[in-house]
């Protein structure tokens, strides 16, 4: 039996997971979509404090459901997006899916761009894509799965540089490994532009000798060596996490089956031996958060110390290459004898946040979130109590998926709350030390009792944060799945949603001339100045209307930009013109002043 169905077996409720977004949305199936009223209220910030933003959404023509992996920011407007897009128009059709990328670039996101050759891989149509991993804005790597015409799940990488995409390709070397027919990247990891590294599972062996092993393959300046065993510490082991901090220096943490949670160091571009972590057999990592080369915290739960058959919230704190003993998590064991952490974030080697679940009196799974500042644990707080919501009988209602922090003492959860008639999305933010109540996402679209996709009667989804990532000054993106309509029915989509200090804006616009002869309005040269209030170019779109008519559209690439109107686009007559600037991640919208234009006959 493996560690993960020992554990099984002694929670009386549903253990809350760190879970993927394929996860989700099974576990989404069934629930209605939440009306207008609503137990997490969308609450905006206060003025020149980040603020979460109204989202995005991701919607695909020609009834392509939608669902994204992760994100990934580097800076402060600069963040990508992963995912796939599922085509299901054809109930009798087996779905075809392909792999999408989208950046976005000085708060501006661009449309959604296939993975280059993906598509012309994944003959078998199935495919799996992992969240980004960029180490500057540009340089970017995701990995997957893809099937072949001889229905093998083949692991793949793609990397983008310097803002442009280059062809999936299957992992080199990897086919001398994995002798059976299955083979996936579950992560990537970049420590430097060029300089990755992806990790996943293998099997290997004939039935009924099977064995599932992991792998890591790096990429060095741009080109992907050979995939390797990673080092075994035992059977049938999983990578548990991976992080990277500089070119050849990254971590890795799994499970084995057999003799429990192990860790290995990336050196200088060599790997070492995996190192047992100590908790026994049964303990388990699920998160791994590292600042710099051998300075990593790993999270999970220690099975059997409070009393017998229980589990403990429980980390793993490497420093300087060494890792110590396994510490249970202070505070939790006041709160019930089984526990676990699912997501550790750290901004510094002794300041970070986890979150996870502790088992109530009534044996209900409740989420929590914990912060260390300078190597002090605060008590844990329950994510429960902080969205207003209530745990019942043994289900899920709350669940975290992403934890991300930028600072010490500034954080942010993701994940969605859920009930048998409701479920939606919503972050809950640490500011100074101190979180927030759960909110909901402003912008996220719900309605109630859709159908998803070509199964008629199926519940819609709700929404769900797949991924949150925060970069420095405030600055985070967040990004999910939800629902759109196509010819009357709902299927998943995606959304995008950022926060961060939006900079007020001043725009201007200047006519050449206050009049112009009709049929020579091309004459007529119409001058736009957006001056955001800190300095530097504000990006992302002015138009220019009168009424609900626009006569210019234009793409700021500087300070001013100039338009000039079309002939006969209006008839003879006074109109008044304004310029507006519709804002982006960065910059707040504004608008001009009306100017009056006469066209004369």
């Amino acid at each position: 039996m493996t560690a993960a169905n020992q554990k099984a077996q002694n929670s009386a409720g549903t253990r809350i997971a760190a879970v993927t977004a394929a996860t989700v949305c099974a576990v989404l199936a069934g629930l209605a979509v939440p009306t207008a009223a609503s137990a997490v209220p969308a609450v905006p910030a206060a003025a020149g404090v980040a603020a979460w933003q109204s989202a995005r959404q991701i919607t695909s023509p020609d009834g392509l459901a939608i669902s994204v992996s992760g994100i990934s920011c580097t800076a402060p407007g600069s963040c990508t997006v992963a995912g796939t897009d599922e085509e299901i128009l054809n109930y009798y059709d087996p779905p075809d899916y392909e792999g999408f990328v989208m950046d976005e670039r000085d708060g501006v996101w661009s449309g959604m761009k296939p993975v280059p050759g993906l598509l012309a891989l994944n003959v078998g149509g199935t495919l799996t894509i992992t969240a980004p991993s960029c180490a500057s804005p540009g340089n970017c790597v995701v990995g997957g799965s893809y099937e072949n015409g001889k229905s093998d799940d083949v692991a793949f990488v793609a990397s983008e540089r310097n803002g442009t995409w280059g062809k999936a390709e299957p992992i080199p070397g990897l086919a001398a490994l994995a002798t059976d027919d299955y083979d996936a990247v579950s992560q990537v990891s970049c420590g430097a532009a060029g300089d990755c590294t992806a990790t996943g599972t293998y099997y290997a062996g004939a039935e009924p000798n099977t064995v599932q092993d992991a792998f890591h393959v790096t990429e060095k300046n741009g080109s992907w060596g050979k995939a390797a065993k990673a080092p075994s510490y035992w059977t049938d082991q999983v990578a548990g996490g991976l992080a990277c901090t500089g070119p050849g220096d990254c971590d890795l943490i799994g499970n084995s089956e057999l003799n429990g949670p192990f860790a290995v160091e990336e050196k200088n571009g060599v790997w070492g031996a995996a190192t047992p972590l100590s908790g026994g057999q049964y303990s388990e990592v699920d998160s791994l958060s590292c600042t710099s080369p051998g300075n990593c915290v790993a999270a999970g739960d220690e099975f059997g110390t409070a009393t017998d058959n229980t589990n403990e919230a429980a980390l793993w704190r490497e420093s300087d290459g060494t890792w110590a003993a396994v510490r249970p998590l202070p505070g939790m064991a006041a709160l019930g004898e089984q526990s676990g952490v699912t997501l550790v974030s750290c901004a510094s080697p002794t300041s970070c946040a986890a979150t996870g679940w502790y088992q109530n009196a009534k044996s209900d799974d409740v989420p929590f979130v914990i912060s260390e500042t300078g190597g002090t644990w605060a008590p844990p707080v329950s994510l429960a109590g902080l969205a207003g919501v209530v745990i019942n009988g043994n289900s899920v209602n709350l669940v975290v998926t992403s934890l991300s922090c930028s600072t010490a003492g500034d954080c942010t959860a993701g994940g969605f709350y859920s009930n048998t008639q409701q479920g939606w999305a919503l972050l809950a933010d640490e500011t100074g030390g101190t979180w927030s109540k759960a909110r909901r996402i402003p912008g996220v679209p719900i309605g109630s009792r859709l159908t998803v996709g070509y199964y008629s009667g199926v519940p819609a989804l709700g929404s769900v944060v797949t991924e949150v990532s925060c970069t420095t000054g405030g600055f985070c993106g967040t990004a999910g799945d939800d629902v759109q309509s196509y010819n009357g029915k709902a299927y998943q989509a995606g959304f995008l949603v950022n926060k961060a200090v939006a900079v007020p804006t001043a725009t201007a616009l200047r006519l050449s001339a206050g009049r112009v002869r009709y049929g020579r309005e091309q004459s007529e040269k119409l001058t736009i100045t957006v001056t955001p209030k800190s300095g530097g170019t504000a990006a992302g779109i002015v138009r220019v209307t009168t009424g609900s008519v626009t006569v210019c559209v234009i793409t700021l690439k500087s300070r001013t930009a100039s338009c000039t109107l079309a002939a006969k686009r209006l008839r003879p007559g006074t109109y008044h013109l304004v310029a507006r600037y519709t804002g982006s991640a960065l910059d707040a919208g504004s608008a001009s002043a009306a100017k009056n234009l006469t066209i004369e006959k």
